[in-house]
């Protein structure tokens, strides 16, 4: 299965998470406990930018280590790790800043889907029934009947499914 994700923000606490959790620690166990109930080992997940906040890199790679699945990053703003040359992007099936992803096993209206971490007002297959999925707004801004936001803070914390994302699109 595929799974989506964004604005985890590990090792980083939002101000608008401060009445939701008491520290970044019982965040952390949140998400991870969110991620793991339901990601297979063999499943895929799309992290849509802003993993983590950490400037070094040992803490974000043995976090990567404790979650399920195969993890590919579109990179936001805040993924800090990657600046340091000793993380092991390794950790990552890959690291891209743009990707459009085949769906159309999934879905005979929409194909594809671009994933990007910042709302964008066109994209790539606009007008042909591409959907985007992006990140970095916190809270749900509807814009667009093909733009879907995917940061962690609307979603309760958890990853979503190809299949939960097209059903809220669709209305299905």
């Amino acid at each position: 299965m595929i799974y989506f994700i964004s604005d985890t923000h590990f090792f980083y606490m939002p101000s608008s998470r401060k009445n939701v959790f008491d520290d970044y620690q019982d965040m952390h166990n949140y998400l991870i406990n969110k991620w793991n109930e339901k990601i297979s080992k063999e499943d895929d997940v799309y992290i849509v930018g802003d993993f983590s906040n950490d400037r070094g890199y040992l803490k974000t790679a043995e976090l990567l280590k404790l979650l399920n699945g195969n993890k590919y990053l579109i990179k936001g703003n805040n993924d800090k790790f990657l600046n340091n040359n000793k993380f092991d992007r390794n950790l990552f099936k890959f690291i891209k800043d743009y990707y459009i992803l085949d769906i159309k096993n999934y879905s005979s209206i929409i194909k594809k889907i671009v994933l990007f971490h910042y709302p964008i007002l066109e994209w790539e297959g606009y007008y042909n029934n591409t959907m985007l999925i992006h990140g970095h707004w916190h809270k749900d801004k509807k814009y667009h009947n093909l733009a879907f936001n995917i940061a962690c803070d609307i979603h309760n914390f958890s990853p979503l499914s190809i299949n939960e994302i097209l059903k809220m699109v669709l209305n299905e």
